[in-house]
């Protein structure tokens, strides 16, 4: 009786951790599809703090400013990677 009680546990264990893997990998995939080239600052950071699963962390650099956006539901496999200039608007914006 117990062996079919850890088996149940641990497959309901795989399935939610594959379930929130897939939902954090959907959200970083979903909006960093949002960002083109001109899009504002402000827009970017408004749309990121929609979403649940992720961490964004922003990086000043010479020449304007950087932002990663990841999750630790995905064990930070997948990353939005914004650059933005000194106008606080987009460069580039791409998934890695």
């Amino acid at each position: 009786m117990i062996k079919y009680l850890i088996i149940i546990v641990i497959v309901v264990g795989l399935s939610v951790t594959g379930i929130l893997w897939n939902e954090s990998r959907k959200e970083i995939v979903y909006l960093c599809g949002n960002f083109s080239e001109g899009t504002e600052k402000e827009s970017v950071l408004r749309q990121l703090n929609t979403g649940i699963w992720l961490t964004v962390e922003i990086f000043d650099k010479p020449d304007g400013s950087h932002l990663n956006a990841t999750s630790a539901y995905n064990l930070f496999m997948y990353t939005c990677s914004i650059d933005f200039n000194l106008d606080d608007v987009v460069l580039s914006a791409k998934l890695i």
